[in-house]
């Protein structure tokens, strides 16, 4: 039987909460442009369009193609290897939610992160 982690099984938490969270779905919809969008026979469909523009390199991408990012990155999970003594879940939880986050394209968002688009 695989060992509990309990930093592992907060973190996951964390992110599911935050993919669900008013903020991150206030920065996705200050990105999101709409188009009309015209079925093969000339009529309109009954949806438009939706695309979001990546902060970065301003081209438009699919939702499926886009990330939010937060602009100065987080700090490493309490209880891992890289975090500081001092880390607590509540400061990472206030820099989660609260700080700044943009739209990025998964492109961007790999070269921001790791430094290439190739990683």
């Amino acid at each position: 039987m695989a060992k509990w982690n309990k930093s592992s099984r907060i973190r996951g938490a964390l992110r599911q909460i935050f993919r669900m969270s008013p903020q991150r779905k206030a920065v996705l919809m200050d990105a999101r442009v709409e188009f009309v969008e015209y079925n093969k026979d000339g009529s309109q469909a009954k949806r438009n369009a939706v695309w979001y523009e990546c902060a970065e390199c301003d081209e438009l991408f699919k939702p499926t193609d886009i990330e939010v990012d937060h602009v100065q990155g987080l700090p490493p999970s309490p209880g891992s290897k890289y975090a500081a003594p001092t880390q607590t879940w509540d400061e990472l939880i206030q820099k989660l939610f609260y700080s700044e986050m943009q739209c990025l394209c998964k492109g961007c968002h790999r070269t921001k992160t790791y430094g290439s688009k190739d990683a």
